[in-house]
Formats: C-alpha cells, sequence, structure tokens
C-alpha cells in the first residue's frame, strides 16, 4: 500500500476549538492556504491555495485512491 503524508494550513474567522471541526470546516470563512504532501519517501511538493484555488489532480488522485494510505 502506498502512503502519501499531507500537512493542510487553513484560516477561518471561526474558532475551531470552539465551534468544532464540522462547523470549522463548513464554514464559508474557512480557506486553504496551503497544501503539502509527499508520496513515500519522495521529495515532498508544496502548493499554495490562496484564493480558493483548487487541489492539484495528483493529490486528488491519490485521496481518491482506496490504495493509498493518507497520514495527515
Amino acid at each position: 500500500m502506498l502512503s502519501v503524508f499531507a500537512d493542510w494550513e487553513t484560516y477561518s474567522s471561526v474558532d475551531l476549538g470552539d465551534a468544532g471541526p464540522t462547523e470549522y470546516a463548513r464554514s464559508s470563512t474557512t480557506e486553504g492556504l496551503w497544501v503539502a504532501w509527499a508520496v513515500e519517501d519522495e521529495a515532498p511538493k508544496v502548493v499554495s491555495l490562496w484564493g480558493r484555488q483548487p487541489l492539484p489532480a495528483e493529490l486528488r488522485e491519490l485521496l481518491a485512491d482506496p490504495q493509498v494510505r493518507v497520514h495527515a
């Protein structure tokens, strides 16, 4: 099984500790700032999500693959 290591940095006007993860994620003010990921022992990739850019196709495919184990 392939391993992918990922980290997201987000911002929201909602306080995660007060609202909890579901309300934080659902808030219209929550947005991704950047995402970093690495496949196995390959060099990590970092992409800005500023301005609500979509996730890169490579990462979307990895996240959707049931044969990939994601460590976040």
